[in-house]
């Protein structure tokens, strides 16, 4: 894949939780709850080597940087 750059620096995440907009503000609450609680807490971390997309029957690598794109 020849893509430009997105981000120069990018840093991945997951979502760990969704909610329609209208229990947002109730999910963000208990989100910052448990941040409060433990913000180093291991279980807001996991190990990633790569990150993939899938698309229709394809699969693109879209991280680590260095890989060609």
């Amino acid at each position: 894949m020849d893509l430009p750059l997105f981000h120069r620096d990018p840093q991945p995440h997951v979502s760990l939780a969704w909610a329609p907009g209208d229990r947002a503000a109730e999910l963000r609450e208990a989100a910052a709850r448990l941040t409060a609680v433990a913000p180093r807490s291991p279980l807001w971390r996991a190990p990633v080597h790569s990150v993939s997309c899938i698309v229709g029957e394809r699969v693109y690598t879209v991280w680590p940087p260095g890989e060609r794109r």
